[in-house]
């Protein structure tokens, strides 16, 4: 698995079928809302992530850094093949959305669990805008523990393990059974006796 091109694939899954357009043009800032949480979903339903990438807390959420670099253009984090891959399926289109420019016939770097992810979190939260979709972030306990350090700090790196904390009431993440986000967690450590 190539985990740069399964992030670009995941964006591009999240720009096509969440933007609600025919051009796909997608808000930036709920796209990444939308990965983080599928990324959320699918290391507690599986013990895995959809694509390793590293998550920081910011004001306005969890933002996962490589797929930010890939949305902004900034293509500090990935090698040449990736970044052209990148530019060949998703460009910035202004300075808050983000544009598919071209269709991908199979997301191979894609796991059907991978897919299933991405598909709960546009289920779940896509009908949203974006400032709705930050306020949601905000009541998680992975961010909501860095809260009063962000009120110094423009950024702070988030723990991934705390994406097994408990949610919040009436989440949409209730639907995995807490033994088996238990168990992930257990697997994801390596903690098995």
């Amino acid at each position: 698995m190539d985990e740069v091109r399964a992030i670009i694939q995941a964006l591009h899954y999240l720009i096509t079928k969440a933007s609600q357009n025919e051009d796909k043009i997608a808000n930036r800032m709920a796209i990444l809302k939308l990965f983080f949480f599928a990324q959320r979903y699918h290391l507690r339903a599986y013990g895995r992530l959809i694509a390793k990438d590293k998550f920081i807390a910011m004001s306005n959420g969890p933002v996962a850094s490589i797929a930010f670099d890939i949305m902004k253009e900034h293509y500090y984090q990935i090698l040449t093949d990736d970044k052209e891959y990148a530019k060949g399926l998703i460009r910035s289109y202004d300075k808050f959305n983000v544009k598919v420019i071209d269709d991908i016939e199979d997301y191979d770097e894609l796991s059907e669990t991978d897919k299933e992810a991405l598909d709960f979190a546009i289920e779940n939260f896509s009908q949203y805008g974006e400032w709705e979709l930050v306020n949601f972030t905000h009541d998680y306990y992975e961010w909501k523990k860095h809260e009063n350090e962000l009120k110094t700090k423009k950024s702070v790196d988030m723990n991934i393990l705390d994406f097994f904390s408990d949610n919040p009431e009436n989440s949409p993440f209730e639907c995995i059974p807490k033994e088996q986000v238990e168990l992930n967690k257990k697997w994801f450590i390596g903690d098995f006796e």
